[in-house]
């Protein structure tokens, strides 16, 4: 298995929070990663699930209404540790510190 791999939507298993938002829209990420952002029902957003190898899952999404540029990552809202799971989904599709634009910070 890659460090990363896409999912269906029907595979999510947890509820998801933004922790972080990457400089790179989703057609960089479709380009670097064969990434397949799919519309939601009311198109008002394209995502992408994907499973890294130790099994957590995360989203790439991107809001067509954004006020700002980038790809929002999302994972388990019922992790304590945003800074690993960032550091995670980070190392899976080997990119830098220097790619993300806002972070959710721990609590404490």
């Amino acid at each position: 298995m890659s460090p990363v791999a896409q999912i269906p939507e029907a595979e999510r298993s947890d509820s998801l929070r933004p922790i972080a938002v990457l400089k790179f829209e989703p057609d960089y990420l479709t380009a670097h990663y064969g990434l397949k952002f799919e519309p939601d029902e009311r198109d008002t957003s394209v995502a992408a699930l994907v499973v890294t190898e130790s099994g957590h899952q995360y989203m790439l999404l991107r809001h067509h209404d954004s006020p700002a540029p980038g790809t929002e990552i999302l994972a388990s809202e019922f992790s304590h540790d945003h800074e690993g799971d960032l550091r995670e989904i980070l190392s899976a599709l080997e990119l830098g510190d220097d790619v993300v634009t806002w972070r959710l910070r721990d609590e404490g």
